[in-house]
């Protein structure tokens, strides 16, 4: 079975499971151009795949944005948040694996997180070892 571990990221208490990405518009063919892999925060409250700061997204996914009626509508605490998409292949280099999937921002706000959410999450096996502090992801 192929897999792989990250420690989970100690910048806050307690402590949060990440994976690590590359990230790539297949429109433009364009890689972020963060450092080797962008490290996403997994967020199982998040029913979508991936969301991206504003900062990243701009740095290429807005000129290859979906149409706005393909934009999305999240409900959060704060109210309802909509979020403009593109397309995107998703690169897990640990893993040797590609996937296409979807990439998200706030349409209206400035957003400084990157998350992994639960539509990219499934694709996976996932394991959080709280007590080894780590991330395990597993293709199956």
């Amino acid at each position: 079975m192929n897999e792989y571990r990250w420690p989970y990221d100690r910048s806050e208490t307690p402590s949060f499971p990440t994976i690590e990405v590359n990230i790539i518009s297949p429109t433009l063919n364009v890689e972020l151009q963060t450092s080797r892999t962008l490290r996403l925060k997994v967020d199982t409250g998040y029913a979508g795949q991936i969301m991206l700061s504003t900062d990243l997204y701009n740095q290429g996914f807005h000129l290859a944005e979906l149409p706005e009626e393909k934009f999305g509508m999240y409900r959060t605490a704060a109210g309802p948040v909509e979020v403009k998409r593109a397309r995107a292949m998703v690169r897990l280099p640990s893993l040797s694996a590609i996937v296409e999937g979807i990439v998200e921002t706030p349409r209206r706000i400035h957003f400084d997180r990157n998350l992994a959410g639960r539509g990219l999450l499934q694709q996976f096996q996932l394991l959080l070892d709280g007590p080894k502090a780590e991330s395990c992801l597993t293709l199956g």
